[in-house]
C-alpha cells in the first residue's frame, strides 16, 4: 500500500494556463521534414504545383516506361488540363527522343521497341 487511498498518485492536480508565445520554448524547435526532396530524389518522380480554390497544392507525378504498345496510361486524380499536359509532355519527349533512340538502336544493331508510359499522380497531396 502506497498510502494514496486509491487516488492514482496521491498528489494534488495542478492546472496551468499556457500562452501561445510559451509553446515554442515548451515544445522545442519545429520538426522539419523535407518531403519534397525525399520524394523528388526518386528517379521518375517530378514535383508540380496544382491550382486549387484554396490556393494550390504540391503534387508528385511518377512516370516510368516499360515494353508495350506505346500508349500512355494515367492513374490518380488529374483534371482535364493536367491530362492534356501529360500528353503534350509525352509527345515532346517522343519527338525529341526519336533522334537519340534511332541513333542508339542503329549503334547497337537492333530495332527500336515501342514503350508503354504509365503516369501516376499521387492522391496524397
Amino acid at each position: 500500500d502506497r498510502g494514496g487511498g486509491g487516488g492514482g498518485g496521491g498528489g494534488a492536480t495542478v492546472t496551468r494556463v499556457v500562452d501561445a508565445d510559451e509553446l515554442p520554448a515548451m515544445l522545442g524547435p519545429e520538426v522539419f521534414v523535407d518531403d519534397v526532396s525525399a520524394r523528388a530524389s526518386v528517379p521518375g518522380v517530378a514535383v508540380g504545383l496544382a491550382w486549387t480554390p484554396a490556393g494550390g497544392e504540391v503534387m508528385y507525378v511518377e512516370v516510368s516506361t516499360m515494353a508495350g504498345k506505346g500508349n500512355v496510361r494515367i492513374t490518380g486524380r488529374l483534371g482535364d488540363v493536367m491530362q492534356e499536359s501529360v500528353h503534350a509532355a509525352v509527345t515532346w519527349v517522343r519527338v525529341h527522343a526519336e533522334l537519340f533512340l534511332r541513333a542508339a538502336a542503329a549503334a547497337a544493331g537492333r530495332r527500336r521497341r515501342r514503350r508503354r508510359v504509365p503516369v501516376h499522380a499521387f492522391d496524397d497531396v
